[in-house]
């Protein structure tokens, strides 16, 4: 099953892999701007501070929301490797999970070493013959709970005497009591209860009383206002947003009662709306409960991305389809006649959205035009964006 046809807002994009030397397998994914949830909580328990609730809530239906879409695919998706460690957060609070799967891995690398300190996130009932998708409520349940202590289960364990421990499912019970929110603590046990047929589907998670929202008006218009955005990631000048710009104070949303009364929603600035809009787009706001997640069908698709792997130390070219909508910056460190190293570093959006980071070090013999060859040959941007790239390194190339 070729990853990179999995499309979500709340799952990391997956371009490309291949088998590199020394049996190393290389990525190409979403850049990811704040690092994983592992490494966010750490950071969190270090300056003493709690995820509150309201945050709590957001990450879980994001998380469930990636769940439900890859259990309700057809085939059906398990991931296998959930965990703080493959969950990741973006600078604006969007969750997405990583989804590389350990059985992809598992076939196509001949050496593999479990990670022994995440063990605590696997199923009891995990190498099975009977397991399955649950295995992935059992992991979430895990995450839901270090997001709430907002301290990793390992810390726990070890306490102070500073002993490799890892935790059992009796003291992951004992940090559910410890947990302020009943309701919370009920959420959680119902994801690591030890008997798989007791555990919901993400599905059901999604719609429990503690999680589920009446959404806003405002939520359901920004919803069918992202449907007018185009391939480029712009919204189509309708009439509807036509008004809007002609206005300083536009109607977002309005209800209409039997009874004459029309309650309004009103946005004096239209960057609010435009910027809401776009959180709604990235996937901030799921209507959870409301829209199935879109079915994925796999059993027509030929697994035309895992073939290269099989070429040993060979990465098959990478072309690039995405055109780049803007180059954000571009910028060179360092000069040849204070003989220092020079470095060119560039961020350039594509049309789906997604900000591209680019940087390396500079021979005496490299031009922007060799730079830009370079960028096209191993997939970074599009060929058609060649003349683009060279315009804007050209004049950093001659004043160095």
């Amino acid at each position: 099953m070729p990853t990179s046809l999995l499309q979500h807002p709340n799952i990391v994009r997956f371009y490309k892999h291949w088998k590199g030397q020394a049996g190393k397998v290389v990525f190409i994914t979403e850049y990811m701007t704040s690092g994983s949830l592992k490494n966010f909580i750490k950071r969190a328990q270090k300056n003493k501070t709690k995820v509150g609730m309201k945050m709590w809530k957001r990450w879980c239906r994001q998380i469930l929301y990636a769940l439900s879409y890859f259990h309700g695919s057809d085939p059906e998706i398990i991931h296998g490797n959930l965990s703080c460690d493959t969950v990741f957060i973006q600078h604006n609070g969007l969750i997405k999970i990583g989804c590389v799967a350990p059985d992809m891995i598992h076939k196509h690398v001949k050496t593999v070493h479990d990670v022994r300190k995440n063990y605590y996130y696997t199923a009891p009932e995990y190498g099975s013959p009977n397991w399955d998708c649950t295995i992935d409520i059992y992991a979430f349940g895990v995450c839901a709970l270090e997001m709430a202590m907002t301290e990793m289960l390992t810390t726990v364990a070890n306490g102070s005497e500073g002993k490799s421990k890892l935790p059992d499912h009796a003291a992951m019970m004992g940090a559910i009591d410890r947990l302020d929110d009943s309701g919370q603590r009920e959420f959680i046990r119902s994801c690591l209860a030890f008997n798989k047929e007791d555990r919901p589907t993400a599905k059901e998670l999604l719609m429990h009383d503690l999680l589920f929202d009446v959404h806003p008006l405002k939520v359901f218009a920004a919803h069918e206002l992202v449907k007018l955005f185009d391939s480029k990631g712009q919204l189509l000048e309708t009439s509807y947003m036509s008004k809007l710009r002609s206005t300083s104070e536009g109607v977002f949303a309005e209800i209409k009662h039997s009874d004459g009364r029309e309650p309004q929603l009103h946005q004096s600035k239209l960057a609010d709306i435009e910027k809401f809009l776009q959180e709604v787009r990235d996937g901030l706001y799921p209507l959870t409960g409301v829209q199935p997640p879109e079915r994925v069908d796999h059993k027509s698709k030929a697994p035309a991305a895992e073939s290269s792997l099989e070429a040993e130390g060979e990465a098959t070219e990478y072309v690039e389809k995405r055109r780049v909508v803007t180059i954000v910056s571009c910028k060179m460190e360092g000069s040849e006649e204070c003989g220092a190293q020079r470095h060119i570093s560039m961020v350039v959006k594509l049309e789906d959205g997604v900000q591209r980071q680019l940087s390396c070090d500079l021979t005496r013999d490299d031009t922007a035009e060799i730079v830009a060859n370079e960028l096209i040959h191993y997939g970074y941007i599009n060929k058609a964006d060649h003349d683009t790239v060279v315009a804007h390194a050209a004049p950093l190339f001659k004043a160095s």
